[in-house]
């Protein structure tokens, strides 16, 4: 498996499988996300298995060793073969100090709440955890999940936050002895 910058041959296949993974409301346009990696923010990643497209990724390398993961989608037509494990495997590896990334509020009855829920469960059971930390952001709300060594904490939470600048985060209250 790789991850291939994006570039002019594999430029539509990014920007096709982007708007079938991700709602239009979760979405910023295309050309912002292009402006955006063109300055260095960020880096737009086909990624390929035996020379296949199957999927993309954004992220963003918060310090040496650690990443934001801020869209992540295996294409419909390579679901359900453990490309998404491979991807998380190998992201886990390149960036031992932190994979960090977000995951659609679950519990709030939403249309697509099924779905919320399979992805947080997928994140879950690899290893990318909840941090118990909320963020809300163009009135979206999200779980913060974490998997690395670093352990999470004031680093990454800084950084999200001169990431959405005007985002806000939040620990999500304790119910742990209320019966």
């Amino acid at each position: 498996m790789q991850f291939t910058l994006l570039n002019q041959e594999n430029q539509a296949y990014w920007e096709a499988t982007y708007i079938e993974a991700f709602p239009e409301e979760e979405r910023l346009p295309f050309d912002q996300l292009l402006t955006s990696s063109q300055a260095g923010k960020f880096h737009l990643f086909v990624i390929q298995e035996a020379d296949e497209n199957v999927g993309i990724l954004l992220n963003s390398q918060i310090a040496p060793e650690a990443t934001y993961v801020f869209f992540f989608a295996i294409d419909q037509h390579h679901r359900n073969q453990r490309l998404g494990s491979t991807v998380l495997a190998l992201l886990k590896t390149r960036y031992p100090k932190g994979v960090l990334l977000e995951s659609e509020e679950i519990g709030k009855n939403a249309a697509n709440e099924a779905q919320r829920e399979k992805r947080y469960q997928f994140y879950e059971r690899n290893g990318v955890l909840d941090t118990g930390y909320l963020i809300m952001d163009r009135g979206l709300t999200f779980h913060i999940m974490f998997a690395g060594a670093s352990g999470f904490g004031g680093t990454q939470l800084q950084f999200l936050l001169d990431f959405h600048p005007v985002a806000k985060i939040w620990k999500k209250p304790s119910i742990d002895g209320i019966r």
